[in-house]
């Protein structure tokens, strides 16, 4: 199923360049189709986020510029306005029609609007809203969020928080891919991409690692695990020495045939090949 993501919080908390540090993380992920989109006429696109990128001043003033437009449409009546709205819901659903994630960056004031626009997708896609909180005010996007009796993810802007947020959406993209059966997957089979969010994984680091993955996968149990990811061979080795006992198969994927070859076996069928394109998939980030 669809998922959306709702960026709210007070302003100035930081959701403008949440929002472009997620586009940037997408875009180097090489993910699903997903879009970032505001969904408040704050005129704040994605030149304010790459501004703040090249430093803290150039932020500030490209802050300071699409302020003075945004006063200029508000002092025009044109801010909120009915054909600002219904061209938003249009916007959405046609993207909705395209994309599997949709990121929305709401603004800092709640109002209805924002709540036609959260009614507008409510019965067509999985909801996950964040607030970004600004000294600890939630500027009433709490009583907000209580009132589609949705639990938002809650917290100040910082890169590891950024991190932690990228990582949730995508879990929860597929954990939702799943439950829903949007494509008929066999749960006998779960692909697990390693995806390091560093250069390089450092020899010391592969305990760690392979505890990580191990732990990430402990509540799943299918019967035949494919291991993907942009690893050093001796990384690979360890995690089918830690991983050997706990599933039927273990299989190492080949982005050559699209299928796994099996690598271990408690059936003998090591050196045969299994088919990836109807399996569980499952991102896990290491560190």
């Amino acid at each position: 199923m669809k998922r959306v993501v709702f960026l709210t919080g007070p302003p100035n908390a930081g959701k403008s360049r949440v929002r472009g540090e997620l586009y940037k993380l997408f875009r180097k992920s090489g993910f699903i189709k997903w879009f970032v989109l505001p969904a408040s006429p704050d005129c704040e696109g994605q030149w304010v986020s790459d501004s703040y990128e090249i430093s803290e001043k150039h932020g500030q003033r490209a802050k300071e510029i699409a302020r003075k437009y945004k006063e200029i449409l508000k002092k025009s009546g044109n801010f909120y306005s009915q054909e600002w709205l219904e061209g938003m819901l249009r916007d959405i659903k046609g993207l909705l029609m395209e994309f599997n994630i949709l990121i929305l960056d709401m603004g800092g004031i709640p109002n209805e609007q924002k709540e036609v626009i959260v009614n507008s997708v409510i019965n067509c896609a999985r909801i996950t809203a964040v607030i970004l909180t600004l000294k600890g005010k939630d500027g009433g996007w709490i009583n907000f969020w209580k009132k589609f009796d949705i639990n938002p993810i809650i917290g100040e802007y910082s890169s590891e928080f950024v991190e932690y947020l990228y990582c949730k959406i995508v879990r929860n993209y597929y954990e939702s891919e799943t439950e829903e059966g949007d494509t008929e997957v066999d749960k006998k089979k779960l692909k697990v991409e390693v995806i390091l969010t560093k250069e390089r994984l450092e020899i010391e680091e592969l305990d760690c690692m392979v505890r990580c993955i191990s732990d990430s996968l402990k509540n799943l149990q299918p019967e035949v695990l494919i291991i993907s990811g942009r690893l050093p061979t001796w990384a690979f080795g360890g995690l089918i020495y830690a991983l050997r006992d706990r599933f039927e198969t273990l299989a190492i994927y080949d982005p050559r045939f699209n299928e796994g070859v099996i690598v271990g076996s408690k059936r003998g069928d090591i050196g045969k090949t299994v088919d990836v394109r109807d399996a569980q998939k499952l991102e896990i980030y290491f560190p």
